[in-house]
């Protein structure tokens, strides 16, 4: 796992190349602290800043930017290829090469120039993210792993190409203009997250995972490609023939991919919470391994949000070394003032404040740690997916006149209504509920009805942001079938391809690196991806069970009661922190009198939200949160 940055400059507009990149190595550093490297031209046009996190030969041989054999190619390489040692034969047998050492960055440099980019690609299994340079072709060559475990920024900035591991070091580059998109901001207050291709400055982009982006030097011309597509990805052949064969062919999988995952020179553990997918996850890791596996897991006081006690009775049947740390609202105020840094443009999953504490948790005792994320997607996992199902065939059923009618009555009702009902229910707040499923009655069809009730903005009412237009391009996309098997499908090839990357994955990845750890995801092997998208439904979803062919896997290791207990999610008590612990923070980032000469945030409508919120009228957390962390944002960076 490590870092990179770099530029492509064609007319050579800067005088000092060097330090520049030094600069923008040295802003993620996080992201590789064991050791450094830069990388330039003969005629300083292209150069490259290389952050190391040394897991597999912790030698200086596998040192970058590291150029190929002949001398054609450079690459810099953040991630890991866990089929390298299969690779290095396979070139073994094309060509003679006498290798400096046994890191996958050399092995991927000598692939892609014995076989050249897209062959490479389908070989490889792993996490990455480069930048590659053909000094014969003179093109720079910016590609991402499939699933988009692995971040990839890049822009434009005075006549050159800049790029990058982390948003902050493209900001190094001189005269990086710091001009918010503000037509990314109603996107980001409905995702929590800003999706790729977008980030939230002008001129600067994400790259998609499964693509890479070819840019010539004479023009900085681009063509982007797209190698992988989740969709598509299938398997040809018949497998299902029973239950049976299909939960076997699975566990083969997972336990291959964990197998490989396990590879690694520096000590190694793995993320508990106790659920369906983690849990899975550490039994086949303890299973294949001599030795007790380290588990990490976070706890809260509340009832409402502990899963310690279960991640700890799932370690104890399976017999892993397990920690645990409780987390306070005071813990949480101590993490809040990183955040900006650590995620780089505005973030806010409430879950990046225990992903980031267990991060921390974990490091202190291994430089890897395994999760269990990506199962949810891919197994049907989220509750939602049920829920989305059973509500649209209640809302399609009433006649549209009538949701009209309904919305219009709503939308009329004073505010204290609401309020009062919230009241007789402080847990419940049937206010709310009432005013969210009235917003879903405006759906056109199952497309919009899901995004409607994934949206993490449900205040339609509240104009929060000022100069900013509110028209969301929405999803007109329908189904071909207006069944349960076609929803379900549809919600998860969304989820994949937009959830997972754009939130899960940027969380994990930004948490972790925060800290120097690896993260590695064992559900996003692409022989796993490929299999469970050729998973009939009931092997997924069976007589309301979610991820049914994983519990079967896990029931071998830990008993069916305790896995079956309720999820409560990686969720904070976000709602009473904001009331109590971290009043005086909020009310001090939300400060009017700010927000009013920034002139992005309606300093009325907040306090609006803040005062209901205080009083428990309504419950704004997740929308007071995604504001938090936006101001933060505009604090520490504009």
């Amino acid at each position: 796992m490590c870092g990179f940055a770099g530029f492509l400059s064609p007319e050579n507009v800067i005088g000092n190349s060097k330090d520049v990149l030094l600069s923008m190595g040295d802003s993620i550093s996080h992201r590789g602290p064991d050791s450094s490297g830069v990388w330039l031209s003969d005629d300083e046009t292209i150069g490259m800043s290389h952050r190391r996190l040394a897991i597999v030969d912790l030698s200086d041989a596998g040192h970058q930017p590291m150029l190929s054999k002949s001398g054609q190619l450079v690459l810099s390489f953040n991630g890991e290829i866990y089929n390298h040692p299969e690779i290095r034969n396979l070139i073994d047998r094309e060509k003679h090469i006498e290798w400096r050492g046994y890191s996958d960055t050399e092995t991927l440099i000598e692939a892609f120039e014995l076989w050249g980019l897209e062959s490479t690609l389908k070989k490889i299994k792993g996490m990455f993210s480069f930048a590659l340079w053909d000094s014969l072709k003179e093109e720079l060559i910016l590609g991402r792993d499939r699933l988009g475990e692995k971040p990839l920024y890049y822009g434009y900035c005075n006549g050159s190409m800049i790029f990058g591991s982390e948003l902050k070091a493209l900001t190094r580059f001189p005269g990086f203009n710091k001009k918010i998109n503000k037509a990314v901001l109603p996107i980001y207050l409905e995702k929590l997250c800003i999706p790729a291709p977008y980030s939230i400055f002008e001129n600067i982009y994400k790259l998609e995972a499964g693509t890479f982006l070819t840019v010539k030097k004479e023009d900085l011309h681009q063509n982007l490609n797209r190698y992988w597509d989740h969709s598509s990805s299938m398997l040809q052949d018949d497998v299902m023939s029973s239950d049976e064969a299909c939960i076997s062919r699975l566990e083969q999988l997972l336990s291959e991919s964990i197998s490989y995952q396990m590879r690694t020179d520096v000590p190694f553990g793995a993320f508990l919470s106790g659920g369906v997918d983690s849990s899975c996850v550490v039994a086949l890791m303890q299973s294949l391994s001599k030795q007790k596996i380290k588990t990490f897991t976070i706890g809260f006081g509340s009832d409402k949000y502990n899963e310690a006690e279960v991640a700890r009775t799932v370690a104890q049947h399976i017999g892993t070394d397990h920690e645990e740390l409780y987390v306070s609202g005071k813990d949480a105020l101590s993490v809040v003032p990183l955040l900006p840094t650590i995620y780089d443009e505005p973030f806010s999953d409430p879950s990046q404040i225990p992903t980031y504490l267990v991060s921390k948790l974990a490091k202190t005792k291994v430089t890897v740690a395994l999760s269990g994320d990506g199962g949810d997607e891919l197994f049907y996992g989220y509750s939602r997916y049920q829920r989305a199902s059973q509500q649209w065939n209640f809302v399609k059923r009433i006649p549209k006149l009538f949701r009209v009618v309904l919305i219009k009555i709503v939308e009329a009702t004073p505010d204290n209504i609401w309020c009062n009902m919230n009241h007789l229910n402080q847990e419940k707040m049937y206010g709310d509920k009432v005013l969210r499923i009235t917003r879903l009655l405006n759906a056109r069809n199952f497309a919009h009805f899901y995004q409607l009730h994934t949206s993490n903005w449900s205040c339609n009412s509240f104009d929060v942001l000022k100069n900013v237009n509110h028209n969301l391009n929405l999803s007109d996309s329908q189904l071909s079938k207006e069944d349960e098997i076609s929803r379900f499908s549809f919600m998860s090839d969304k989820d994949i391809n937009s959830f997972l990357p754009d939130d899960i994955l940027v969380k994990v990845d930004r948490a972790t690196m925060a800290v120097s750890l690896e993260s590695r995801i064992p559900m996003l092997d692409v022989d796993v991806v490929t299999f469970a998208n050729s998973l009939p439904h009931n092997l997924k979803h069976r007589k309301g069970v979610s991820k049914w062919c994983l519990r079967q896997i896990l029931f071998k290791f830990v008993p069916k009661d305790i896995i079956d207990l309720p999820k409560k999610g990686f969720d904070i008590p976000l709602s009473s922190w904001l009331r109590n612990e971290l009043k005086s923070w909020t009310l001090s980032v939300l400060n009017p009198t700010k927000l009013s000469s920034q002139g992005i945030l309606c300093p009325l409508t907040v306090d609006k939200m803040l005062q209901q919120h205080f009083d428990i009228d309504r419950d704004w957390s997740k929308e007071l949160w995604s504001l938090l962390m936006l101001q933060c944002w505009i604090d520490e960076n504009i």
